[in-house]
């Protein structure tokens, strides 16, 4: 008895062995834990796409444009009072204090204005429309402030009227990425004549690499 029960589990043994060289043999792709990775013949599948790297894949898009003359006209730097509606925090950047003021950039987008008397609770007094804006330094009731590829001075003394008291144009390189937070954005047909990139409009995927 003990001996057939040896003979019975030398043969299974042996008949999983068997079973898993025809699987190799036939069905080459077959993995130890998936059985139906193999189609009718017998035959590999095509393998998947692997997916995209980070710098791998990218997307054509064409840029849309703000014009210098919209970029430098006066009313395009502003102030928008918090009532009725409050203009939102979008993406927060630099933060400068100066009593009694604070002031928070909003990236490419201004700077939000507070009355900081109360640190505890800053008093929002408005937002300051500034296209491009990335960067801030105030001093002497100066706000300075980086517009794209421009460098402007705002007088702050009258707040929440607001001067434009010097503007100081191409002081910083021109970047076409600025406003574009998708790294998969690819320019096409970039002209630095028609103005500052501000958005673009996404067409086909396209593969660099």
């Amino acid at each position: 008895m003990k001996k057939l029960l040896q003979n019975i589990l030398l043969g299974a043994i042996f008949l999983v062995g068997v079973l898993s060289i025809t699987a190799t043999s036939h069905f080459p792709c077959m993995k130890p834990d998936i059985t139906d990775v193999y189609d009718v013949n017998g035959e590999c599948p095509p393998e998947p796409p692997p997916p995209c790297a980070y710098s791998d894949c990218f997307f054509n898009a064409d840029p849309i444009y703000l014009s210098y003359e919209e970029l430098r006209a006066t009313s395009t730097i502003k102030v928008i009072l918090p009532d009725p509606t409050p203009e939102p925090l979008k993406k927060a950047g630099k933060i400068v204090v100066l009593d009694p003021y604070l002031f928070i950039n909003d990236l490419n987008r201004g700077v939000h204005v507070y009355d900081n008397t109360d640190p505890t609770k800053p008093k929002l007094l408005g937002f300051i429309s500034i296209p491009g804006n990335v960067d801030i330094a105030v001093k002497d009731a100066v706000l300075f402030a980086d517009s794209y590829i421009d460098l402007v001075a705002i007088d702050l003394t009258h707040f929440p009227q607001i001067v434009v008291s010097k503007r100081i144009e191409k002081t910083f390189p021109y970047n076409p990425y600025q406003a574009i937070d998708d790294p998969s954005v690819h320019l096409r047909s970039l002209d630095e004549k028609k103005g500052v990139v501000i958005g673009y409009k996404k067409d086909d995927p396209l593969k660099l690499n």
